[in-house]
């Protein structure tokens, strides 16, 4: 795990212990707009932190994140980082074939 990484993870748990009902991120695609707290942001990405260990994932391995506005998404890279995973961006409207490579 890179310096950047480390210091975003601990930003995330700074304000989860902090300001945990602050809004965190408003997502504006969804209808109607929803704001999302740092509480929501921590618990979800600490469940994909299981997650991704529980798949076995170790530090230094790739993971997909497909890029849509939502929480999921968020969290997931707050999460890869966490796990020191390398985060590749896919653009969400690729297909999966695309995306692996085989097209």
């Amino acid at each position: 795990m890179n310096a950047i990484e480390s210091r975003l993870g601990d930003a995330l748990a700074r304000n989860f212990h902090t300001r945990p009902d602050n809004i965190a991120i408003r997502l504006r695609r969804e209808e109607p707009f929803r704001d999302v707290t740092w509480r929501e942001l921590y618990l979800r990405s600490q469940e994909l932190v299981a997650y991704f260990r529980g798949h076995g994932a170790t530090s230094g391995e790739r993971v997909g994140i497909a890029m849509h506005d939502n929480l999921d998404c968020i969290a997931s890279v707050y999460a890869a980082f966490q796990c020191g995973l390398v985060v590749v961006p896919l653009d969400s409207q690729l297909s999966l074939k695309k995306a692996s490579g085989r097209t």
